[in-house]
C-alpha cells in the first residue's frame, strides 16, 4: 500500500496458491488475491477515491480444459481475468451477469413505479459466445453456470435509481428478491455506440440430424 496523486493505492496480484478448506481433507488448489482465500478486503469511504492496480501473475495454462468452440477464445490466452467490484462506481462496461448459484436460478427484471420508464434490456451473448442478433429481454432468466452479457440503456433516465429484481423461487432455501440497485447519474456522458443489428453467423442445425428420444 502506498498513495498515487495523494490517495490510497493498493497492488493486487492475482496468483496461483494451496490453502486448506476443510479440517478433515487435503490442501484445495486456489486462483485468487494476495495469496489467501477469500481475500483482503479495502475500506473505502464515500467520496475518498482510492487507486487499485490488478496484477495478473497466475499461470500461463488453465488446469482445467478449455471449451476451444467458444467464441473469441482461439485469438486469446487461456488465462484471462476480469475483476468484478462491488460498490463502486465502474464503468457500464465493466460489469456482466454470471450465476454462480450451486442450484438458484434467477429470472431477473427491472422494478419501479406505475408508469415509470424503465431501462432497456438487450441480451445480445451467453456463455456460448455472441448470440446471432440482440434479443431484447423484459425479463432475463439463467440457470447455475450460465452467462449472460447484457447491454442495459439508461439514456433519458438521468438521476434516477432503480432495482433489480428477482421473481425466481428457489427450490429451497429463501428467496432472493433483491439484486442489484441502479444510481443513474445527471452527469453528461458521451456516447456514441449503438446496438449492432447482426452479432454472429450461426450455422441451424440440420433437421435430418435430428433425433427422437
Amino acid at each position: 500500500m502506498g498513495t498515487k496523486k495523494g490517495q490510497p493505492y493498493y497492488e493486487l496480484e492475482m496468483t496461483e496458491f494451496s490453502q486448506n478448506l476443510h479440517s478433515d481433507m487435503g490442501d484445495t488448489r486456489l486462483w485468487g488475491y494476495a495469496g489467501s482465500y477469500p481475500g483482503p478486503i479495502i475500506e473505502a469511504h464515500e467520496d475518498n477515491p482510492i487507486y487499485v492496480r490488478w496484477i495478473n501473475k497466475l499461470p500461463n495454462e488453465h488446469f482445467l480444459p478449455i471449451d476451444m468452440t467458444i467464441h473469441g477464445v482461439m485469438d486469446n490466452p487461456e488465462v484471462r481475468a476480469v475483476v468484478h467490484l462491488h460498490g463502486l462506481n465502474v464503468k457500464p462496461e465493466s460489469d456482466g451477469f454470471l450465476n454462480g448459484s450451486n442450484a438458484r436460478d434467477y429470472a431477473l427484471r427491472f422494478s419501479g413505479e406505475p408508469g415509470q420508464i424503465l431501462p432497456s434490456m438487450n441480451q445480445i451473448g451467453t456463455d456460448g459466445g455472441f448470440l446471432e442478433q440482440p434479443a431484447k429481454l423484459s425479463t432475463l432468466s439463467f440457470l447455475p453456470a450460465e452467462r449472460a452479457d447484457v447491454i442495459i440503456d439508461f439514456t433519458g433516465l438521468e438521476n434516477q435509481i432503480f432495482n433489480l429484481v428477482n421473481d425466481s423461487t428457489p427450490p429451497f432455501g429463501t428467496p432472493l428478491p433483491e439484486i442489484m440497485q441502479f444510481r443513474v447519474s445527471g452527469e453528461p456522458v458521451e456516447d456514441d455506440s449503438s446496438l449492432p443489428r447482426k452479432l454472429n453467423n450461426i450455422d441451424p442445425l440440420p433437421i435430418k440430424k435430428a433425433k427422437k428420444h
